[in-house]
């Protein structure tokens, strides 16, 4: 990567980040993490490779199964987090690491086009890592909040999203 790229690739990084976050705020869309993202992602890819099958990576904006788990306060969890919280014996632990790190899998496939296009599977592969890793351990946590503009937004929505942007941008630029 050049230094102009790192430079691209750290403020797109710090954008993907927020705009995750900025979907998850209260009074404010989903349209920034579920199209707004993917869309700069696949942009992106495409200035890098001028091939129109990464418009694929646009499907990350279906790739959001909900994560929801069944409990008190979510009396309508998602299929997936009831699947992994009945498999696991209602262990909310091994349950949001499974639920979520499937979803992280899930985004992975959104990636797909990318290293058949590009021969950089083993970047795939730390790419991937990476996502699921922040799916899985990341996401559930609580981190607290911090400031944007009018938005209360989560910490671990930030690095959540962040991460899977400078995970994208490792595997395009690469």
């Amino acid at each position: 990567m050049t230094i102009l790229n790192g430079f691209i690739a750290t403020l797109v990084t710090i954008l993907g980040g927020l705009l995750g976050a900025m979907g998850g705020a209260e009074n404010s869309s989903k349209a920034f993490r579920r199209i707004i993202l993917p869309a700069i992602i696949t942009v992106i890819a495409y200035f890098q490779t001028f091939s129109l099958y990464v418009l694929s990576i646009m499907t990350m904006t279906f790739a959001r199964l909900g994560y929801g788990l069944p409990s008190p306060d979510d009396d309508k969890p998602s299929i997936l987090g009831k699947f992994f919280f009945d498999i696991f014996n209602g262990n909310m632990f091994l349950a949001n690491v499974f639920t979520r790190g499937t979803i992280g899998v899930i985004t992975c496939l959104t990636l797909l086009s990318v290293p058949i296009i590009k021969h950089n599977w083993g970047t795939y592969t730390l790419s991937c890592a990476l996502i699921i890793f922040a799916y899985s351990c990341l996401s559930w946590r609580d981190l607290g909040v911090f400031q944007f503009f009018k938005w209360q937004l989560l910490w671990s929505e930030a690095l959540l999203y962040g991460t899977i942007t400078l995970a994208s941008l490792i595997l395009i630029l690469k």
